[in-house]
């Protein structure tokens, strides 16, 4: 698959998600929030969502405003998983995975193109640095403070200026992350069920 394909594919689900926002806002009143709830709520919200928060379940009208910063944290974890999965995908299938590894009978390879079969392939020591890195990337995010449940700024993992993201830059990530998420969610449906994503492969 090319790189123009798989735009295709994220041009389709982004297509698909604009045409039901409906569907997938809550249709319930505004909650009055303390001032630091309301900005992390305030994220993410455009045309895309009906000029609402994105909120399919209603989680937001029934959940105890401590746990608004741990919902918002993990949508933000999720994209950037998506966003780097997504990117990976499509490097992987158009021959970018160029880093070499010894296989069991010593000799240097790579991985194969398709995504599937390079994380078959891939010796445990490779998935040792991947559980070690995103550890370390947790722990850190978990012992900032203040804590995103306690007033903190979800997803702020490295922050040595404290400098706020501005509103802004909190759309963009959230907006580029939900699409992500519906691509490669697209990527593996189309891989595992051939013929459940229209138009692809290309």
């Amino acid at each position: 698959m090319s790189s123009a394909s798989a735009s295709v594919v994220l041009m389709a689900a982004a297509l698909s998600m604009s045409g039901v926002d409906g569907a997938f806002v809550a249709p319930s009143a505004p909650v009055a929030r303390a001032a630091p709830l309301q900005g992390i709520m305030d994220a993410g919200i455009g045309p895309e969502t009906g000029g609402q928060m994105f909120d399919p379940a209603g989680f937001t009208k029934f959940t105890d405003d401590r746990y608004i910063g741990w919902l918002r944290a993990a949508e933000i974890k999720h994209s950037r998983v998506a966003m780097l999965a997504t990117f990976g995908w499509i490097l992987q299938e158009n021959g970018g995975g160029l880093i070499k590894y010894h296989d069991a009978a010593g000799a240097l390879v790579t991985l194969p193109n398709n995504p599937i079969e390079a994380l078959k392939s891939m010796p445990n020591g490779g998935f040792f640095q991947i559980v070690f890195t995103i550890g370390c990337i947790e722990l850190w995010h978990e012992t900032q403070k203040p804590h995103y449940m306690s007033g903190g700024t979800p997803g702020l993992v490295f922050n040595p200026f404290n400098v706020e993201p501005s509103l802004d830059a909190q759309n963009k990530e959230l907006k580029n992350g939900r699409l992500a998420m519906w691509g490669i969610m697209s990527f593996f449906a189309a891989e595992f069920v051939p013929g459940s994503v229209p138009g692809y492969p290309f």
